[in-house]
Formats: structure tokens, sequence, C-alpha cells
């Protein structure tokens, strides 16, 4: 039997320490999977004294969901203390190894209802420029391009969130044109990678749109207030120490932070 308190428990103890441990030898189910996410984040929130304010939507992309064997996106979830502004200084000592990725993130204005149309989502929600960071508690978790874990690993290891940085500029979602944004990553000021909102699925508003439909089936739903990192525009790169930028065109503008060792 699967032991979902235990291994949220040892989920946590490698955050808590900064060490990484190999990944659960247990059989457990995807649905398993996000009891033992559920409970981990649980455990963080009350050892932490941070809040859930939101949700990041990962395997977005049709590679990602080639290499993880499967056909639909995943969710973590994110604590306040997973978020930062603008400008942040982030210690790559306080990490582990993470990945630099550019998405949209969306602030929902209004609750959502079970089969929301994507014109219900544009209408009740903001959007801003964002760089999320994935990283895994799971020793030689990452295989270059995509994760090296299986699917219920990634969705028990909170499908591997790290922290995410948000511009400080929010826009009316219903005024962007999503699928034809841009946006290129800086690292050093030196182009390091680019890509569109054409690569979430077609479509960002698609990722949320999967999301509030998959919390709803546990009787959810996403609420005014929710933040969520919505799936990656370029292909992850390692994080360095450095100054890093991420230029969207269409509106949102720029987001940037400085990582130290």
């Amino acid at each position: 039997m699967v032991d979902v308190a235990e291994l949220a428990s040892s989920l946590d103890r490698a955050t808590d320490t900064f060490t990484s441990f190999a990944a659960f030898e247990s059989d457990f189910s995807l649905v398993q999977a996000y009891l033992i996410q559920d409970e981990f984040l649980k455990i963080r929130s009350e050892r932490t004294q941070s809040n859930k304010v939101g949700y990041k939507v990962a395997l977005t992309s049709p590679g990602a969901q080639n290499a993880l064997k499967t056909d639909h996106p995943a969710y973590g979830q994110l604590l306040q203390s997973d978020v930062e502004g603008d400008g942040a200084s982030i210690s790559l000592s306080k990490h582990f190894a993470p990945l630099l990725e550019t998405e949209l993130i969306f602030k929902i204005t209004g609750d959502l209802s079970a089969h929301a149309s994507l014109d219900e989502i544009a209408t009740n929600s903001l959007a801003a420029a964002g760089i999320e960071c994935p990283e895994s508690r799971f020793l030689k978790w990452f295989g270059g391009s995509f994760p090296a874990l299986s699917l219920r690993h990634v969705v028990a290891d909170n499908c591997l969130a790290g922290f995410i940085v948000v511009g400080d500029k929010w826009s009316k979602t219903a005024d962007l044109d999503l699928p034809n944004m841009s946006c290129e990553i800086f690292v050093n000021s030196t182009l390091a990678v680019s890509g569109s909102g054409a690569e979430v699925l077609g479509n960002p508003l698609f990722a949320i749109e999967w999301l509030n439909l998959k919390l709803w089936e546990k009787g959810q739903g996403l609420k005014a207030g929710d933040l969520i990192s919505s799936g990656t525009f370029t292909g992850p790169i390692l994080a360095t120490v450095g100054d890093v930028v991420a230029k969207f065109g269409g509106g949102v503008g720029d987001v940037g932070l400085t990582f130290t060792n």
C-alpha cells in the first residue's frame, strides 16, 4: 500500500534541507500522485506559514507530453512564497538546479464556471509577463530537454514547481493576441532562446480551460484571485549566475531576475 503521508513528508524534508534524493520506488497511480502532491503542499504550507495562491500548468507542448507518455497536461500548486516580483534576486544555493522558462501568468478576476469557455476565461482574467523556474526534489530529474521522470513522479513532486517571477504590468486578457505573442529570454544580455504563445497548446487559454475543468472534477474550479503559470513559450534552459530578462511582445512588457551563488 502506498504511504501517501510518508512520501509527501520525504518531499518536504528535501525541500527544507535542499537535499535531493532518488525517485520513489513505490508503485503508485496518477490519482495517488496528486494525493501525494496535495499532502506535500499541505505540509510545506504549514511548515512555512505560506498559503496557496494558485497553480502551474505543465506538459503543454507535444514534445513534453511525448516524453512523459501522456496526451494531456498536468498541474502543480503554488504557495505565496513561490511567487517573486520583477527584479528579484535568487540564490541558486537555495534551489535544486532550477530551469528557466517564459510563461504568461494569469490572474483570475471572477470565479469560473465548470465548463468556462475561452471567452469567459479571457473576460475574467488579467495576464502579466512571467518566468517560471521548475526544479525537482529528485536526483537526475532533467533529461536535457524534458524531465527524465515518469508522469506520476512529476505530478507527485508538485509538477516540478520551483518558483515564478511575475511582471508588474497586468493587461486585460481579452485584449491580447495570445497565440501570436512572442517571447525571448536574454541571459547576461545575450539571446538564449525564443518562442511564442502558440507553443502552449496552441493558445495559453487552453491551458487555463484544461486546469479549470480538472479542478472542477475535484469540486474546486478556478476562483477570483488565483494565479496560474500557464505553460512555457520556450524550451527550458539551465539557470546560471547572472541577469535574466524575458521580453514579451504583444503588450505585456518584460520581466527579469538575477541569479546569485
